[in-house]
């Protein structure tokens, strides 16, 4: 039976002997206006909403629904296709011939990772259930469908894959252009090409000629077994409050930092249930937001409550652990000794240092000690002293870190990120700062030197650095990574500054460049330098004072 209300969308569907088609629920939303059966059976229907379109469009996105004007009424399209003979393709316009095919894909940067599909389990007394569909990845982009239908955990898994599928078949677009006779040809209906099954987007009729934007069709619906899950008596997990940090660091992932900034969210509950929460995003300074993604499973989070003592970091730094306490007592940190360290792994931010380490030790609840550390990693041995307590720890683990992608124009602008989760009953979780863009700049060079030559003039050099060459290669020097070599060096003696910039690894100071007191020295020089990469400079500069 079916109840539409005139001011808003009341809708049921019940099955009094198995199960109803989807063709007749839509057939029952649309009163009679599209007509025509699915093959697709469900256990009932109950919707309510605002619009008979947007409900019939829900059921589209989890069922293939081809709606076809056939001149007399809408009809949902079977699965049946006309075939296109390859010699139809490239019909002339104005004695002109035209492409036979030309073919088109959409980014996969624009399609999502994952389909979620809401419904209604009728082995759980038709309580809410949902299945998931992903592709490999952390699902950053998610379409969640809900489906007020009653199906079964394992056809609802099967809908989700087949949903998804779909989505990336359809990527695959196609223009082709066929003669006039070809007008039996409908939009939504279906045709075979290249033994390929497409679906017709639009069609255009233009001076005898018939253009059809094609679009490649996923299957209806795929096998698959799912779990209904079961009812628990015991009390839910606790969601609650969510944490939030805002990572501006170098590219730890090997990727060299694009060339556009990117910084990284990092979210967790100080519950243990397992949440996501919508983040939202501000580029001038909180004073509009837009939602822009779920943040990432949640990060080993926590503060600091051992702050370590500046250290090398050149070498491992034995004399220095650090204690960290976590949100929850779910949350570890994982060990593995000098081995994880070779392999990369067990890499952290402690305030604005990037540590790694080699062993990990609960010493109580929520509480751990980091050993054998490796300091300054990817160039912040800027931010290895003035360490305090309560200064953010967050396990760096590349997916359960949120990136977020920024034009070049944010550079040196203010950014504010936001989230509010389920447990949330304040307001959202927000983080500001401004966007220095680590990734996208040159580290500081290292290794500065300077000594004195025959003839009084100052030989300078340095070793550079690369934010696309961390790796130690032996027998080969780190890639450039910048467009042209270049760095600012400024020399500073007494009341005297200057500033060069030089192309090369190396400056000589001429003794006549000199002032007085440091040519006849013995004089203290200050010399600080910064690579400039194509979106700025390195920062912070090194430095270093000589008496020379």
């Amino acid at each position: 039976m079916w109840m539409p209300s005139r001011s808003s969308l009341t809708f049921e569907v019940e099955a009094d002997a198995g199960d109803v088609d989807v063709g007749t629920i839509v057939a029952a939303l649309s009163e009679g206006a599209v007509v025509g059966e699915t093959g697709t059976a469900v256990g009932g229907y109950a919707a309510g909403g605002d619009s008979v379109r947007g409900a019939i469009e829900a059921l589209g996105d989890a069922f293939p629904l081809a709606i076809v004007d056939d001149g007399a009424t809408l009809r949902l399209d079977d699965a049946s296709a006309s075939m296109i003979d390859p010699e139809e393709l490239g019909a002339r316009v104005d004695d002109r011939r035209e492409s036979r095919i030309v073919r088109d894909r959409r980014a996969a940067s624009t399609l999502p990772d994952e389909v979620a599909i809401a419904y209604y389990e009728p082995e759980r007394d038709y309580q809410a259930g949902l299945q998931r569909a992903r592709r490999d990845g952390i699902a950053l982009r998610s379409n969640r469908i809900e489906l007020p239908v009653a199906i079964g955990a394992g056809a609802a898994k099967g809908f989700a894959e087949a949903a998804l599928m779909r989505v990336w078949r359809g990527r695959e677009r196609a223009t082709v252009r066929l003669p006039w006779r070809r007008l039996d040809l409908r939009a939504g209906g279906r045709v075979t090409l290249d033994g390929a099954a497409w679906r017709i987007a639009s069609w255009t009729l233009e001076r005898m000629a018939l253009e059809l934007d094609l679009e490649r069709i996923g299957p209806g619906a795929v096998a698959a077994s799912a779990s209904p899950g079961r009812a628990t008596t015991g009390a839910d997990a606790r969601a609650g409050t969510t944490v939030i940090e805002l990572l501006d660091i170098p590219a730890f992932d090997g990727s060299g930092g694009g060339d556009a900034p990117r910084l990284w969210l990092a979210a967790a509950g100080t519950g243990t249930r397992c949440r996501r929460a919508t983040a939202s995003l501000s580029l001038d300074g909180g004073a509009s937001w837009r939602t822009f993604a779920t943040t990432a499973p949640p990060a080993v989070m926590g503060t600091l409550t051992r702050a370590p003592a500046p250290g090398p970091s050149e070498l491992f730094d034995r004399a220095n652990s650090i204690e960290v306490e976590l949100l929850h007592d779910n949350m570890t940190v994982p060990g593995g000794g000098d081995a994880a360290l070779i392999d990369g792994r067990n890499l952290a931010l402690i305030g604005d240092e990037l540590i790694a380490f080699a062993g990990a030790e609960q010493i109580a609840p929520r509480r751990w000690r980091l050993g054998g550390l490796l300091r300054g990693r990817f160039g912040s041995e800027w931010a290895m002293a003035g360490h305090e307590t309560d200064e953010r720890f967050v396990l760096i683990e590349a997916g359960r870190l949120l990136p977020i992608d920024l034009p070049a124009t944010a550079l040196g602008g203010p950014i504010a990120v936001s989230a509010i989760g389920p447990g949330d009953a304040g307001p959202p979780a927000t983080r500001a700062a401004i966007v220095i863009g680590r990734g996208v700049r040159p580290p500081s060079p290292v290794a500065l030197r300077a000594r004195r030559l025959a003839g009084g003039a100052i030989r300078i050099d340095w070793i550079r650095r690369s934010r696309r060459g961390w790796a130690w290669l032996d027998g080969a020097d780190v890639p450039l990574g910048e467009e042209s070599e270049l760095y600012r060096l400024t020399l500073a003696s007494g009341g005297t500054e200057r500033t060069i910039d030089v192309t090369s690894p190396s400056f000589d100071y001429a003794a006549d460049d000199q002032p007085p007191e440091l040519r006849d020295g013995p004089g203290a020089l200050t010399v600080t330098i910064s690579q400039i990469g194509r979106l700025g400079a390195s920062l912070p500069p090194a430095a270093h004072t000589f008496t020379l």
